[in-house]
């Protein structure tokens, strides 16, 4: 209902050893298990460890890890923030679907730069997708003739097309319906991606706007936020186009006629 959403790759050698850490569909871990599984993600890639990876990413809106190791299944870990402002103007979906493919090209471009000869290719490299939807960059280019026809007329169509990455030419994605749930890859993906996003909305969300508790639930939908939301009306981090954010200012969304307290004056 609130903030950026997070995104996350991960990249594992199915040769290699099994993982000495919990991997689970995120939301169904303890926010202290998810940290303390991303804090063993990140020391095996990095001395910056989980501190600089999560603060990098809540600086910067990305960040990518990667070690070539031939004996470890852990080669790398993207994270991204899509910023709110996309989520308003493309819609949750197609920013999410954009975060996809932008960490992918992190960790096929990060990767590649240090491997030597054992590169990542469309032959030795599956990309497996959380959900039903595939991303612009790993659509077909009949498919691609296709949304562009249909954007001629169609405003959500033409939210459709996104931005193509040289690094993945070639690559195709195999989408998992609840991957989350079923494969590592993806569950723990999903684990960098709820940490890295909890910490801005607590670090950065919280800081500008502490009436909202954003410490709390996080931005997430929950009586509290609504509450707050009812009380305090939307803040420059709020998704204009979620029902209670519409609610709180009477069926508007975007150019509303009222101003929300929260939105006047300067935000530090």
């Amino acid at each position: 209902m609130a903030g950026p959403v997070g995104v996350a790759a991960t990249l594992y050698r199915i040769s290699a050893t099994p993982v000495r850490y919990a991997v689970l569909d995120s939301k169904k871990m303890k926010e202290i298990d998810r940290a303390e599984t991303l804090e063993a993600m990140c020391a095996e890639l990095s001395d910056a460890g989980v501190e600089g990876f999560v603060g990098t990413t809540v600086r910067d809106g990305t960040c990518c890890l990667v070690r070539y190791q031939r004996r470890k299944p852990l080669q790398a870990v993207a994270a991204a923030l899509v910023d709110v402002s996309v989520i308003n103007e493309r819609n949750i979906l197609n920013a999410t679907l954009e975060g996809m493919s932008a960490v992918c090209d992190a960790v096929v471009r990060s990767y590649n730069a240090v491997s030597g000869l054992d590169t990542l290719t469309p032959l030795t490299c599956a990309i497996l997708i959380d959900g039903n939807r595939v991303p612009w960059t790993f659509l077909s280019g009949e498919e691609r003739q296709r949304v562009c026809v249909q954007a001629v007329r169609k405003v959500e169509a033409r939210k459709r097309i996104g931005v193509e990455y040289p690094a993945l030419d070639g690559f195709g994605c195999t989408t998992v319906v609840k991957g989350d749930a079923t494969l590592l890859s993806i569950a723990a993906a999903s684990i960098v991606a709820k940490v890295a996003r909890d910490a801005y909305a607590v670090s950065v969300m919280h800081r500008a706007f502490p009436q909202y508790g954003f410490d709390h639930h996080k931005g997430y939908c929950t009586a509290a936020h609504k509450a707050e939301l009812a009380r305090w009306g939307p803040s420059r981090f709020h998704r204009l186009d979620y029902a209670p954010v519409k609610g709180s200012l009477g069926g508007q969304s975007g150019d509303a006629k009222r101003t929300p307290a929260s939105l006047k004056g300067t935000v530090m």
